[in-house]
């Protein structure tokens, strides 16, 4: 039976070298782990190459294999009182689980973090050779990355895997399809079901790469919004759980949906919820700074139209939360009825 563990979102939390699947697991701001227990099986030790030694990564496919959910959202944070939009995830797992309160970003930047969870190294291990090589965010994402990362070797094990969300920043990283072209592009190594975002800054009418495929959702009707990119990755984890659980197989989902990074678009359904909620005015709010840096004490005031798109934005941000609070609820509830 899985347990439930949670990891609440700090801010966007380093990467740690990967001496096990659990470092390289608790690594992001907004990271949710849901289903997890007994960790230590996976050990893996990595090599300079970073590739794991396969000595460790071969242990007994026994009974005891966790499933293992990783839900990560995508610039949340805990300063600007977030959780409240997550009243599910915050009273059903957060409550009974373990904050990182002092915790140190290496990398505080987008596909550099997903980069170093993906592959356990810090970024100046996997700065790009040349300025032509491929990267993302001036982190390597060559070849070797894609087939070297800790999922590949979940696989290797016998673990089912997915993928459903953003992976990296940009269509070319991300391994996208073209829209209106046939070709297939095939998913990087170790993922058997590969649903990702196309672009990954897209929330509603999106473009989606399944298993390399080319996939829009125009139903207007469906029940659960067909257009509406993080109730697509839920329903997408959902499914592939259910699957995996009829079919007896250990599993990993890594879902990754966009919320609340901007634009944040909410939901049709939720555009009503935090009627009045406005950006946290902390200490630091619209205050001057003469004696700091020039970059900070040469900035200007807010001025009142500026004041009313940060309470917007605020605003949306909160009601895109709710769709992954929605996620982790109905992940949960499909744990444990499960057993």
């Amino acid at each position: 039976p899985s347990q439930i563990v949670i990891v609440r979102p700090v801010c966007r939390i380093a990467m740690m070298h990967a001496w096990h699947i659990a470092s390289a697991l608790l690594t992001l701001c907004g990271l949710w782990l849901v289903g997890v227990h007994e960790l230590s099986w996976v050990q893996m030790t990595w090599s300079r190459s970073g590739s794991a030694d396969q000595q460790h990564v071969n242990e007994p496919r026994g009974a005891s294999r966790p499933n293992i959910v990783l839900i990560l959202t995508d610039d949340q944070d805990l300063v600007l009182d977030s959780l409240q939009a997550m009243p599910f995830t915050s009273s059903f797992i957060g409550d009974a689980g373990a904050a990182f309160n002092n915790f140190f970003a290496h990398t505080p930047v987008c596909c550099p973090s997903r980069g170093e969870l993906l592959s356990g190294r810090y970024l100046h291990n996997k700065k790009p050779k040349s300025a032509a090589a491929k990267s993302c965010m001036r982190f390597n994402v060559d070849d070797a990355f894609h087939r070297t990362t800790f999922v590949a070797d979940m696989k290797k094990a016998g673990y089912a895997t997915l993928m459903s969300g953003k992976y990296l920043n940009g269509n070319t990283h991300c391994k996208c399809p073209e829209p209106n072209n046939a070709t297939v592009v095939a998913p990087p190594p170790g993922w058997d079901r590969y649903f990702v975002m196309c672009p990954d800054t897209c929330y509603t009418d999106c473009f989606f790469g399944d298993n390399g495929i080319g996939r829009t959702f125009n139903d207007k009707n469906y029940e659960k919004g067909s257009n509406y990119a993080p109730s697509l990755i839920g329903n997408v984890t959902v499914e592939f759980i259910k699957t995996a659980l009829d079919q007896g197989n250990p599993f990993f989902a890594y879902v990754a949906p966009h919320s609340p990074h901007g634009p944040a678009v909410p939901a049709p359904w939720y555009a009503d919820a935090f009627p009045g909620a406005k950006a946290k005015r902390t200490k630091s709010y619209n205050v001057s700074a003469p004696d700091h840096h020039w970059a900070v004490r040469s900035q200007p005031y807010i001025d009142s139209s500026e004041e009313q798109l940060m309470d917007e934005l605020a605003r949306r941000r909160l009601q895109t939360l709710l769709s992954v609070d929605d996620i982790v609820r109905e992940v949960s509830e499909l744990l444990r009825s499960s057993g």
